[in-house]
C-alpha cells in the first residue's frame, strides 16, 4: 500500500540527507559499519580523519602510500532509506568510493570521495535520480611515539536531483554544494592490543539553487525546499586484537602473516535536522517528517585472518535507527572477506594486491560490495 503524507504547500522544510545504512569501503560494510577505532589507512579515512596517519605495523620506511576503490550495489532491496514505503523502487544504483593516501614520517595527507546515484521509480511510474558527491580532504599526524593520532579535514557535499525519462534527466530541480569540518583521534597504547577512536563531522547545509528560469514554488510541479542538510555526526569506538605480535608496535616484516582476531564496538550519533523531511516523499510532493531528533546506531564487528597473509573473513551487525517518525528501525547483518592476489615491488618496497567482498542485509534492504586495494 502506498504511503500517504501531507502535501507540500510551502518552502518551510529541509531535505534530510541522512545515511542510515553503513556505506563506505568493503572493510567497513563487511564488519558491521565499525572502524572508528581500527582507523588504519585509506579505507577508513571517511569515518575517522586520523586514519590518514595511522600506518600498518609493517610500514617501517620514511614514507608510504595507500589506495582503495570500492563499488557498492545498494539497489537489491525494496526500501533503501528505511522510510517504510516499499512501493518506491530503487534501480540503477551506483555507489563508488575511493581514496588516495600519502604518508611521510608521522604525517598523513589523504583524499577520499564517494559518489551515489540511483534512479527511484515512484508509485505513479515517474522516475527521479538523486545524486550525491561527498569529498573528504584530510591531514593527520601522530604524537608521542604514535600513541596519539589526530586528524582534521574538510568535507564537501554536493547534491542534485531531477526527473528522469529513459534513464536521462529532463531537468535539474535543484543543485547545491556545502562544506563542513571534521576531526578525529585514535589512542593506541604500546603495551595493550587496544585502540580507542573518536570522530566528528559538522553539519553540511546549503540553500537550494533552482535551475535558471524555474520558479521554486512551481518547478515542474515541485515546491522546492529552503535547505538540504547533511546532519552532524559524532562517533566513538573501542577495538581489541588477539594475535601473536603486538598490535600497536612496529614489526620487522612485510606482512604480519599470522592468525589474528580483531573485535570492535562503535556508537554513531547523527544529529537532528530542523524541519527535516524525507527525500523520497519529496519526490511524491509530500512531507514525511525525518530527522527531527538525533539518531543513535550501536555497531559490532569482528575480523579474523584465517589463512595468514592470504585470507581474511569478517562479519558484524548494527542497528539502523528509525529516522522517520512513522517507521521503526531495523537490524542489519553483514559479512565480508579479503583475498590476497599477488605481490609486486614498487620503488623498492613490496606490496600485495587484494580483492575484497562484502554484503549487508536487513528487512527490505540488501547491499553487495566489491573492492580492490592493498593487503595490510
Amino acid at each position: 500500500m502506498q504511503a500517504v503524507h501531507p502535501a507540500i504547500t510551502d518552502r518551510n522544510y529541509t531535505i534530510d540527507l541522512y545515511e542510515g545504512a553503513a556505506l563506505g569501503s568493503t572493510k567497513i560494510v563487511g564488519m558491521g559499519g565499525v572502524g572508528i577505532a581500527i582507523a588504519e589507512g585509506s579505507a577508513y579515512m571517511s569515518s575517522n580523519p586520523a586514519a590518514a596517519a595511522v600506518r600498518p605495523a609493517t610500514s617501517n620506511g620514511t614514507w608510504d602510500w595507500d589506495i582503495h576503490l570500492d563499488w557498492l550495489n545498494p539497489q537489491l532491496g525494496d526500501d533503501f532509506d528505511n522510510d517504510g514505503d516499499p512501493n518506491e523502487k530503487v534501480g540503477s544504483a551506483v555507489y563508488l568510493t575511493a581514496g588516495l593516501l600519502g604518508q611521510w614520517r608521522g604525517w598523513g595527507l589523504g583524499i577520499s570521495a564517494s559518489v551515489l546515484r540511483h534512479v527511484v521509480t515512484l508509485p505513479d511510474g515517474s522516475q527521479a535520480d538523486p545524486q550525491a558527491v561527498i569529498t573528504h580532504a584530510l591531514l593527520a599526524r601522530t604524537f608521542w611515539d604514535d600513541v596519539i593520532t589526530l586528524g582534521i579535514g574538510v568535507k564537501v557535499a554536493s547534491f542534485t536531483i531531477g526527473p528522469v525519462v529513459g534513464n536521462q534527466r529532463t531537468q535539474t530541480l535543484f543543485d547545491l554544494t556545502g562544506a563542513g569540518v571534521e576531526a578525529g583521534g585514535v589512542w593506541r597504547p604500546k603495551a595493550l592490543p587496544l585502540r580507542v577512536g573518536i570522530s566528528m563531522q559538522s553539519a553540511v547545509s546549503g540553500t537550494n539553487i533552482a535551475q535558471q528560469g524555474c520558479d521554486p514554488m512551481n518547478c515542474q510541479g515541485f515546491i522546492l525546499p529552503n535547505e538540504v542538510d547533511v546532519p552532524w555526526k559524532l562517533a566513538g569506538g573501542v577495538a581489541w586484537r588477539y594475535g601473536t605480535t603486538p598490535w600497536n608496535q612496529k614489526i620487522a616484516a612485510h606482512w604480519r602473516a599470522e592468525r589474528e582476531l580483531v573485535v570492535e564496538a562503535d556508537v554513531v550519533v547523527d544529529g537532528p535536522v530542523t524541519n527535516g523531511s524525507g527525500i523520497e516523499a519529496f519526490l511524491q510532493k509530500q512531507l514525511q517528517i525525518s530527522g527531527r531528533e538525533a539518531s543513535v546506531s550501536p555497531r559490532l564487528g569482528a575480523d579474523f585472518e584465517w589463512i595468514p597473509g592470504w585470507l581474511r573473513v569478517r562479519g558484524g551487525t548494527y542497528w539502523e535507527p528509525g529516522r522517520f517518525f512513522d517507521n521503526k528501525g531495523r537490524i542489519h547483518g553483514t559479512v565480508g572477506l579479503d583475498v590476497g592476489l599477488f605481490s609486486f615491488g614498487f620503488l623498492g618496497d613490496p606490496y600485495r594486491l587484494c580483492v575484497s567482498l562484502a554484503s549487508d542485509a536487513a528487512d527490505r534492504y540488501a547491499n553487495a560490495a566489491l573492492s580492490i586495494g592493498f593487503w595490510h
